[in-house]
């Protein structure tokens, strides 16, 4: 884990400002488009299928969704972390 700034706690504002559902949904689409891209140019460059494609249908908005709530849950864990220290750190002054 990285230590979170004050710069990441103002980006994760803005982005969980539009909520937790349009994040992973967006999240899932990018993830699923560009990982569906990837499939089709190894299958079509490699000389060797990848198998069924229905497969990769159901596989890739699945893991796409599942990365994406995690990804949700850790950056939402690090900036309540964060936003406690900065509150703990108020009350006790800077000197602690």
């Amino acid at each position: 884990m990285f230590d979170f700034t004050e710069k990441d706690a103002a980006r994760w504002e803005k982005r969980r400002a539009g909520g937790k559902w349009r994040f992973v949904l967006r999240s899932a689409l990018l993830f699923t488009l560009s990982s569906a891209v990837i499939v089709l140019f190894l299958d079509l460059f490699s000389g060797s299928s990848l198998g069924d494609p229905i497969y990769y249908l159901l596989l890739l908005p699945f893991a796409g969704v599942l990365g994406s709530l995690g990804a949700w849950w850790r950056e939402e864990g690090q900036y309540k972390n964060y936003m406690l220290d900065r509150h703990i750190e108020k009350i006790l002054g800077s000197d602690h």
